[in-house]
Order: C-alpha cells, then structure tokens, then sequence
C-alpha cells in the first residue's frame, strides 16, 4: 500500500519544523526565501498534496469557494465558472461546483452543505425566486454575492445582467421589418431576468399599439430541448417572427427549424441569444443578443474575496448591459448593426 506524504514527511524533507511547513503554505508568516524556496521544492519532488479544507479548519482560513449555478451544460454559466476559477486559483483559493438544474431543492440542499464550514463564501445564480428563502438557512454575515438572478428581497451584493434595451430594440426592429405576430419563448417565470424580458418585449408591442394575444408567450425552461414544444405551438399559430430569451433555447430552435427546412418559414425573423463561438445559429436570425459573462465571473470573483476581507463593507450592486447585434437586409443579411 503506497502512503501518500503528509506535512511531517514535507519538514523532514526541507530540514525544517512542521510549523515552518505550514506557515510557507498558508502564508501564514514571512519566511526566508531561501526556506520557503527550500520547503516548496520538498513539496514538489514529495508529490505533497496540502489538504485545504483540514487547513481551512485548522487555521481559521478556509480557502474554498462556492458555485451554485442552475444550468454547467449552459455555455453562458460554463464561461462565467471560468472566469470565476481564473480569478479565485490566482488568489490561491479553491472552487467547489454544484449544479442545481433549476431544482430549488437541489440549491436549498446545496447552501446547506457549502456553508457549514465547507467553503468561505458562496457565488450563487439562484433558481429561488426569494432570497429570503436563502438567509433562513445560511450562518449570519456569511459571505454571498448573487449572479445574474437577482431574488425578491436580496440583500446581498449582486452582479446582474440588465437585458431590457436588447430585448426592446429587438421586438422594435422585428415591427419595422413589418412583423406583427411576433411570437415570445420565455425561461422559467419564476426568475428576474425572464420578468424583465417579458416586460420589454410586451412594452415594446404596446409602443407599437399591437395587443399580445396571451397565447404568443409560450413557456420553457431555459434548458435543453425545453423550446421545442413552444416553437410548434408558436408556428401553429401563424407566429411570422420570434424572440427566444435564452441562448439554449434559441440554439434548440434555429436547430428545429434548419432540420425541418420548411419553405413556408424561409420568412421567418427570429432573435435570439448567443453565448460566443459555442451557440451555432444553423440559420441566419434578424439578431442575436450577447451578455458580458466573462465580465461578470471576474466581478462576482473579485466581490466575493472582498466581502470575505471586508465583512462590514457596504453592499455592492452592479449592472451591466447586454448587446443586440442586427443582421440587416433579409436577403443576404450581410449588415451588422450593434445596438
């Protein structure tokens, strides 16, 4: 049975205490730097794996950070995790992911786990849709900033995406293409940012005096496959152009309609959204919609190291802003417009 090297084996190693030891892998004390070069290169040729939770423990610096997210097959939350991690492993700190699948009970189970000791702090894209929910069952004053969903009643920092004007101006440029029976495939209800896309989209009709027949909003669940029984319902329904509120869904949909190759829909506008290289469009849209993911990994990253450090700081909320990318010109769509 091979023993893996412990902390002892390490001082032994290097010629120096176990204290010593410790100190140059928690940053504990200032060491020499020949020491600290010493102790390192024992650590390497060892192969010495420092347990970070046991150290967290031991000394009162837990260096483990939580993820919750609702959806890691969602191209969108894989580039905000990376960016997230880039940040938090060059600050020496440690990533624990789990993914609810916009399970409630999941993420209730999850928050549970995570903040009894086993991470600093938590990063969480909240399925729940009252952060109430979630101060019932964390520790006082732990450490939380919220990403991209912004729960009824947070009081926590928070980082989210304002979609309103991309939205807006796409409902808007679909009626000037001469469109009226614009049909809308929205994510769960239950979430921040579907309300404020469904807002923009039923202001912008009502700027326009069109009256939204009820059964043009159609229903998924932001994941997977979840668009395809709205589209059907939408196309049935004599819809002539589309807005799908979700990057998921609207790949799933330009998918369903490139493999359908219906002549009967070559007329039909749709904007949706699109999370860099990995979304494919199969067909041409009127426009897609990005967001500033990467941005916001870094910032939640960055926020969340502070408020560990600053526990009394002020609580911070930042916004950012989509872009509308139109493709104009219905033929060929070679024109870009940015709005």
């Amino acid at each position: 049975m091979i023993t893996k090297p412990n902390i002892r084996d390490v001082a032994q190693h290097s010629g120096v205490s176990i204290a010593t030891v410790s100190h140059v892998i928690n940053n504990t004390r200032k060491v020499s730097s020949v020491t600290k070069r010493r102790v390192e290169e024992s650590i390497q040729k060892l192969g010495y794996v420092p347990n970070s939770m046991a150290r967290g423990f031991k000394t009162g610096m837990n260096r483990m950070i939580g993820c919750i997210i609702p959806d890691i097959s969602n191209y969108f939350w894989a580039v905000i995790i990376e960016k997230i991690e880039d940040y938090l492993t060059s600050r020496k700190y440690q990533l624990i992911i789990i993914n609810t699948k916009e399970t409630a009970e999941k993420e209730i189970d999850a928050i549970k786990v995570l903040s009894s000791g086993m991470v600093a702090g938590l990063i969480i894209g909240s399925t729940l849709s009252n952060a109430n929910d979630i101060d019932a069952i964390l520790p006082k004053d732990f450490p939380v900033v919220f990403i991209d969903r912004l729960p009824e009643n947070c009081t926590r920092d928070n980082v989210t995406i304002s979609n309103y004007n991309s939205v807006f101006n796409a409902v808007n440029y679909l009626i000037q293409l001469g469109h009226e029976k614009i049909g809308y495939i929205a994510g769960l209800i239950r979430l921040s940012t579907t309300e404020e896309r469904l807002k923009a989209y039923n202001d912008a009709m009502a700027a326009h005096g069109l009256t939204v027949c009820k059964d043009y909003i159609q229903v998924g669940d932001s994941m997977y496959m979840s668009a395809i029984v709205p589209l059907n319902r939408l196309l049935k329904l004599g819809c002539d152009a589309l807005v799908v509120s979700n990057n998921v869904m609207a790949s799933d949909v330009m998918r369903q309609l490139y493999r359908d190759r219906n002549p009967d829909l070559a007329k039909l506008d749709i904007i949706g959204y699109q999370e860099g290289v990995r979304d494919v469009s199969l067909i041409q849209p009127a426009g897609l919609i990005s967001q500033p993911s990467e941005h916001m990994g870094q910032w939640a990253a960055q926020q969340i190291l502070a408020r560990i450090q600053h526990p009394q700081s002020p609580i911070k909320t930042t916004v950012l802003s989509s872009t509308l990318t139109l493709f104009e010109n219905s033929g060929e769509r070679s024109d870009q417009r940015i709005l």
